[in-house]
């Protein structure tokens, strides 16, 4: 016995486990087939053999076959014969094995003889452990008579004292209820209380089976709404929120009051989920991302909900610098297809976020152009959205764009004749002040291009263009329009006055627009640095002396003094006797020993002397923080460029420059400015290094 004991231990040393099962299936690529059926041939002759360790080892295997997809159902008898072993880890190999296709006659054979003794002994085991692997086991291979006979003691398991027990419990009913229906009236009661369980997961397995059930017969389980309705508004679990939210929609055609009831807080959802994606954004997710969003945008009733979304989906591909976009030419195709939408009130944002991109992205700019063109040619269909921030303000950046990037325009002309329309007069006064200033850009590079052709008349009509169609914008009711199309037509007329004497005149009127606009560092203004030689913290003027301001009186200047009849008016005194009546002044405090003398030196004198030594001591700290900063910022610069690249390095579409906003020349390195001084984290900057 001895011997055959040793034999068998260094037979399993040899055996294959699961691990030597997949690698080898990995690696059998090509046959695939042909290995899985030696490995079953293998696993039959352990089946066969009388060591449980064997056996177990055997089922392990069975159970990553059955995941494949190949039929374990001939070794029933034997998986439940490992589950009657009393080793855990030996019953939850079995556990996870589905005996659902094997033939009646024989699980019911293998049941009755094996498995509910086992099973029953498992449910009243003092050890959690045994009886959650016997609840999960019995879920794949479950029969009617099994549920008819284990219902009662699963349904007290329901109420067990662990909540590992309770949630296994309420979730195995959902398997007795679909194999005997009678058990579902007398346990619906303890399933409803389950709802209020103080443990999530039980409650979480709660929501589950009654969604489950509604599923087929949704009547039955409108009493519950108020009490999911409490849930749903109460609970942080997003899987129950989701089980919720498919149960309400079930019930709702039957109780239509529950629709009204439900806007709040699937509005809220709705808003937390928009929340969720802007921390989901990589580049390999954002298109799909925007794809999905769009969708919601073209199928939204109401303008809040899509609004929301607009401004979402430009949140997410702006965020860090565009960080997440790899094809700026798919972005703007977006923002373009954002112009639609009727009834938004964030044409604005759309129009600041084509300006920023046309500006800083250099590679864009051509195909920004023709999207921007092809917006003026049919403004018409945008100028019906006449509201604040309506969706007219596109036009604002489509007129900007063309003007200031009009070399990449193929048409000119055509764009030119768009924006003299008199249907821009009924756009709002920016707009048309933007127009004339463009229309000119666009007529400086018209003229450039039609100057260099045979054709000298044609450089004249489109003077002549200008001439006809100004007058409109000379005369609107925006002072800003009327400035800027008054200055622009005298000078256009001046010009048709020299082209009819045969000058050529483009190179003059192009260098009126020479030049990029690039976009200017908020902060540029702070970063200014102070020229050498000037002190911010001089005094300008030097205070009045204190004798001064005693003496001198602040005149009135918007009343007049009633003169009093009780005292003559003085007349004015001069120096020496203002300054003889100082002495006299002085020498009575000094002799009057009720008056509290001053020190010897001014109190103006000492403020001020305190207040420079502050300015110098404040000045030296700044320039002690600055130095350190630099050398911070060096040595973040070493350890960054020695990191490695980022896991998502994806290649863009094309070669993609983002323009950085200007700074003054010899900006100030110093940060000092972005730092908030109301912080309320700034108490916690403390050196921990110094000594106490």
């Amino acid at each position: 016995m001895a011997l055959k004991i040793v034999k068998g231990s260094i037979d399993r040393m040899f055996d294959k486990n699961l691990q030597d099962l997949v690698r080898g299936i990995r690696n059998h690529k090509e046959d695939e087939a042909k290995y899985i059926s030696t490995c079953i041939d293998e696993i039959k002759q352990e089946l066969k053999q009388d060591n449980i360790a064997v056996k177990a080892n055997a089922v392990c295997k069975l159970t990553y076959l059955q995941m494949l997809g190949y039929d374990v159902s001939w070794a029933a008898f034997n998986i439940v014969e490992v589950m009657s072993s009393s080793k855990f880890t030996y019953k939850v190999s079995c556990s996870q094995l589905q005996l659902q296709s094997v033939d009646a006659v024989l699980i019911t054979t293998i049941i009755n003889s094996v498995s509910l003794p086992l099973v029953t002994q498992d449910l009243s085991s003092p050890n959690q452990y045994d009886t959650g692997v016997a609840l999960t086991g019995l879920s794949c291979f479950v029969t009617p008579d099994l549920a008819r006979d284990l219902a009662s003691d699963i349904m007290t398991l329901m109420s067990h004292t662990k909540p590992y027990i309770r949630k296994k419990a309420v979730l195995i009913m959902y398997k007795v209820f679909l194999k005997y229906p009678e058990s579902l009236r007398p346990a619906f009661p303890r399933l409803k209380e389950k709802l209020e369980d103080p443990d999530p997961g039980v409650q979480s397995a709660a929501v589950n089976v009654i969604c489950e059930l509604a599923r087929r017969n949704p009547k039955n389980y409108l009493s519950l709404a108020p009490l999911f309705f409490k849930l749903m508004t109460s609970s942080t679990n997003n899987w129950v929120l989701i089980k919720i939210i498919k149960l309400f929609g079930a019930l709702t055609p039957l109780e239509p009051r529950l629709g009204k009831k439900l806007i709040e807080p699937l509005t809220n959802l709705i808003h937390r989920a928009l929340d969720l994606l802007y921390g989901m954004v990589s580049k390999k997710n954002l298109m799909e991302i925007v794809k999905k969003l769009m969708l919601h945008v073209d199928k939204a009733e109401g303008t809040t909900y899509r609004d929301e979304l607009l401004t979402k989906i430009i949140d997410i591909c702006s965020q860090s610098n565009y960080q997440y976009i790899t094809n700026f030419e798919w972005y703007i195709s977006i923002l373009v297809e954002l112009t639609r939408l009727e009834g938004t009130r964030h044409g604005h944002l759309i129009a600041s976020q084509m300006l920023d991109v046309a500006i800083r992205v250099k590679a864009i700019r051509v195909f920004a152009v023709a999207q921007m063109a092809t917006l003026l040619d049919n403004g018409h269909l945008l100028t019906g959205n006449m509201q604040r921030n309506g969706i007219c303000e596109v036009l604002y950046a489509a007129a900007w764009i063309c003007g200031e990037f009009s070399e990449h325009l193929e048409d000119p002309m055509q764009t030119l004749e768009a924006m003299l329309r008199p249907k821009v007069a009924t756009l709002p006064g920016h707009i048309q002040a933007v127009y004339v200033q463009n229309a000119a850009k666009l007529f400086a590079t018209v003229l450039r291009k039609q100057e260099g052709t045979t054709d000298s008349l044609a450089a004249q009509e489109t003077s002549q263009l200008l001439i006809d169609r100004l007058p409109l914008f000379v005369q609107s009711a925006n002072l800003e329009v009327q400035e800027r199309a008054s200055c622009i037509l005298q000078l256009v007329k001046y010009i048709q006055k020299l082209q009819q004497k045969e000058v050529e005149v483009a190179e003059e009127v192009t260098a009126l627009f020479a030049g990029e606009l690039n976009p200017v560092a908020p902060k540029a203004q702070k970063k200014v640095p102070v020229p050498d030689g000037l002190d911010l913290d001089a005094w300008i003027n030097e205070p009045p002396s204190e004798s001064e301001s005693e003496d001198e009186k602040p005149k009135a200047i918007f009343t007049k003094e009633e003169p009093k009849h009780t005292r003559p008016r003085h007349t004015e005194v001069d120096e020496k006797e203002l300054a003889r009546r100082r002495e006299a002044r002085k020498q009575e405090q000094a002799n009057n020993p009720f008056y509290i003398k001053t020190s010897p030196s001014s109190q103006k004198v000492h403020y001020l002397k305190l207040e420079e030594e502050r300015r110098q001591k404040e000045r030296s700290e700044r320039k002690k923080k600055e130095k350190k900063k630099k050398r911070e910022k060096h040595g973040r610069g070493r350890r960054a460029d020695s990191g490695p690249e980022s896991e998502e390095d994806i290649t863009p579409a094309h070669h993609v420059d983002i323009v950085t906003e200007e700074m003054p020349e010899n900006a100030l390195p110093s940060d000092d400015d972005d730092k908030d001084p109301n912080d309320p984290h700034k108490a916690l900057d403390i050196d921990l290094d110094k000594y106490v």
